[in-house]
């Protein structure tokens, strides 16, 4: 049965460029940022996402999360994707585990994860291990 373990974050040292695109690109920029986490998910990360800003609003992202550290009793590294988007509301990923990128006790574990940081930064993530 799978065990789910929570966790809140603080995001820092947040740098976005802009990415040169065509003459009738949508504007679109990489961000590069570290993330510190608190609870049954322990450790720190960094992220890179490519970011594109739609007309309507919203700004779909993907991108990879190198993280190391704790989720419950298990340590190790583990490289996530990113697929999500930013709202008014604040940023939403889901999170899947890159192939073949866990290491330690993360290696042959099922990893998967729901992400959520308000428009403020801090937030709360959610990470799901199928594996006991």
């Amino acid at each position: 049965m799978p065990r789910q373990f929570t966790s809140t974050f603080t995001v820092s040292n947040w740098d976005e460029r802009e990415l040169p695109g065509g003459p009738h690109a949508l504007r679109h920029a990489a961000a590069h940022y570290a993330v510190s986490y608190i609870g049954e998910v322990s450790g720190t990360s960094t992220i890179d996402l490519v970011m594109v800003y739609t007309p309507a609003g919203p700004v779909p992202y993907t991108g990879y999360e190198f993280f190391e550290g704790q989720i419950g009793r298990r340590s190790g590294t583990v490289v996530f994707e990113h697929a999500g988007v930013y709202d008014g509301d604040g940023a939403t990923s889901e999170l899947s585990v890159v192939e073949g990128t866990a290491t330690g006790d993360f290696a042959g574990a099922t990893l998967s994860g729901h992400w959520f940081a308000p428009p403020d930064g801090d937030g709360a993530l959610m990470i799901i291990d199928a594996t006991d």
